[in-house]
């Protein structure tokens, strides 16, 4: 099980069975924490509790991806090529968004 960290609602989310409601995981209440109400598409519900579930592992992923690029470059003494800068670039991008996400 997942240890929650952040000031966030518990997760896994999981949609309502209407679905137009995300719910927080059962808390041993009838009702569990809602999370978000008067989602248009079950489609849309989806993606939310998709995206949402999987936060963790993407913040993860590109903390990997940080290291591993900080651990070839400072085996690699050769100029930076187009694509590794770009890389680096996307990657530091990405992991700057996500600070952004998690601070808001």
């Amino acid at each position: 099980m997942e240890t929650q960290t952040s000031k966030l609602t518990a997760k896994p989310w999981r949609v309502g069975d209407a679905g137009h409601t995300i719910f927080g995981p059962p808390n041993g209440n009838p009702s569990p924490v809602t999370v978000g109400t008067g989602i248009k598409t079950k489609e849309e519900a989806a993606f939310i509790i998709k995206a949402c579930n999987n936060f963790e592992q993407l913040v993860a992923s590109v903390q990997n991806l940080l290291e591993d690029i900080d651990a070839l470059q400072s085996v690699d003494d050769l100029a930076l090529s187009v694509s590794r800068s770009r890389s680096w670039f996307s990657v530091l991008r990405a992991n700057s968004l996500l600070d952004d996400i998690r601070t808001s």
